[in-house]
């Protein structure tokens, strides 16, 4: 029982001084092509995406008028 306790206290005790010291910030990394142009290729492939469901879903479950079959 008081090994169970004092191995109880030294991880407490590790945990806390581990906790206390300041953490590094995540640095962004380098990368081969600049920041902006990244963006704009997300940006581009996710409107991209979403523009080929909308034309998808316009022919699909569509009401039309008798004449049009």
């Amino acid at each position: 029982m008081i090994k169970l306790r004092k191995a109880a206290l030294i991880s407490l005790i590790f945990f806390l001084t581990v906790n206390l010291f300041p953490q590094s910030e995540t640095k962004i990394l380098s990368t081969l092509l600049p920041l902006d142009l990244l963006r704009a290729i997300v940006n581009e492939a996710s409107g991209d995406l979403a523009l080929q469901n909308e034309i998808f879903l316009t022919g699909v479950n569509r009401n039309r008028p008798p004449e049009e079959y």
